[in-house]
């Protein structure tokens, strides 16, 4: 037992150095919902976002540090928390060597597929790791415990309408439908809130409609499980291959050793967690994956006999290579020539000019996605808010002309257009056209126009 917390220790040292001493990102709209809503705006009515409620109310408390020190905090210690569970999991599942290399894989994996971007899988994997503890720590069928690990994934069902999928290896495991109620009950209770806020539209819209639309959609600019490309770095496939075949390989040892898992629900994670890379095809959609994968590599390790094992360790050392000089390519990368969105710059400048004129009681108008300018400004913007990107435009054809007419009718004063225009808008003829006609250049330089109402 000294033993497990000794390495623990080592293990969350290391990984508290890499976490703090790499460059966090953390995207513009996840500080932007949120401190929307702590400005009386409401989700789904008064912005467009196609993620939950739930991690929005979860970043409210720290969006009022424009620093976002407290935010990246926050990523760090859901990070720590990650593999404090996964240490936590192995300790109680297999030996000390599958505990070494299991751990040491997570933390190897973890750190390639987050790409220290603090984003919805990252925080949800605590929310499974957590479950499936519960699972093993105590296989009796306790409704009162099931109903709860049902509330649980109800409520990460709020975050991504994907993140559901993992409600099926609770059912598979208990072989009962009774973890459902509570997201049944969960779900019920959201839309009573929305039937009364008159919201329902919104959030049928946003979150239900458009979410089916972006996974049944169009996927031209997709490929099945490809994997976002880091600048300069083109191993992708690569690590997709290599992941493939020793998940293959595990799962075949997991067919041999089938009744040493027969009350393992491992197996049903780690399949089940896969599937959430659809429908983004992003890496960072694969950390719960990363989790679980660990974890079956570790329990492996403590199960098989010696002739598979020393055959599963090969290959595994073959794959922590490989996977230790990505994460090491990346962390350089990351610590020497990372600039995190919401610190660029381009941006810091923009806003030090634009405080230069009295907005006090003007309505401000951001064309671009930098929506990062609204927050330093504290300006709620003065229309229906939709961040542009990929296909979304297809799916609200009316948002050029809707935008028109909220800006005219909510009377506002300064239009912020960044340089170069942002391609998102390129093909929004008529709002630059209006903005033309009813707005007159006050300022410009190499980072941004603006423009003010003509009298």
């Amino acid at each position: 037992m000294t033993f497990c917390y000794v390495i623990s220790a080592l293990f969350l040292l290391l990984q508290a150095f890499i976490v703090l001493t790499t460059k966090i990102n953390i995207f513009p709209e996840l500080v932007l919902y949120p401190w929307l809503i702590s400005k009386g705006s409401m989700i789904y009515r008064d912005f467009n976002v196609q993620h939950g409620y739930v991690l929005q109310l979860l970043l409210l408390p720290f969006t009022s540090d424009k620093s976002l020190f407290f935010m990246k905090g926050l990523y760090v210690m859901v990070q720590m928390v990650d593999l404090f569970l996964v240490l936590k999991i192995l300790k109680k599942t297999t030996n000390k060597l599958g505990f070494i290399l299991g751990g040491g894989l997570f933390i190897v994996l973890n750190y390639y597929l987050s790409d220290s971007n603090l984003w919805d899988e990252v925080i949800v994997t605590s929310v499974y790791l957590f479950i499936y503890y519960l699972l093993i720590r105590d296989s009796s069928r306790d409704t009162r415990k099931i109903l709860f690990i049902g509330l649980l994934i109800g409520f990460v069902s709020f975050m991504k309408p994907s993140f559901v999928i993992m409600i099926l290896p609770i059912i598979l495991f208990y072989k009962s439908f009774t973890p459902a109620i509570s997201i049944v009950a969960l779900w019920a209770v959201t839309f009573v809130y929305f039937a009364i806020t008159n919201n329902v539209n919104g959030f049928m819209n946003s979150y239900i409609y458009y979410n089916i639309f972006y996974a049944l959609g169009s996927r031209d600019t997709f490929e099945p499980l490809r994997m976002f490309s880091l600048q300069g770095m083109s191993t992708d496939k690569l690590f997709t291959n290599s992941t493939y075949f020793l998940l293959v390989l595990s799962i075949l040892l997991l067919i041999i050793y089938r009744k040493k898992y027969k009350s393992n629900p491992i197996i049903l994670f780690v399949l089940f967690s896969f599937a959430l890379v659809f429908p983004g095809y992003g890496k960072i959609n694969l950390v719960p994956f990363g989790a679980f994968f660990s974890v079956l590599v570790g329990q492996l390790i403590g199960s098989i006999k010696k002739q598979y094992l020393l055959l599963y360790l090969f290959c595994l050392a073959l794959y922590g290579v490989f996977m230790s000089r990505q994460a090491k390519h990346l962390y350089t990368y990351f610590k020497t020539n990372r600039l995190p969105y919401m610190e660029n710059e381009k941006t810091a400048k923009i806003i030090s000019k634009i405080k230069n004129y009295n907005l006090t009681g003007k309505k401000v108008y951001v064309l671009s996605n930098q929506v990062e300018i609204y927050y330093y400004l504290d300006k709620i913007p003065p229309v229906y808010h939709t961040v542009l990107w990929g296909n979304i435009i297809y799916y609200y054809p009316d948002i050029q002309q809707r935008t028109i007419s909220e800006i005219e009718r909510n009377k506002v004063t300064f239009i912020i257009i960044p340089k170069p225009l942002d391609t998102n808008y390129s093909t929004f003829d008529n709002l630059i056209k209006y903005i033309d006609m009813s707005y007159k250049l006050i300022y410009e330089n190499d980072d941004f126009k603006m423009l003010k109402k003509n009298n």
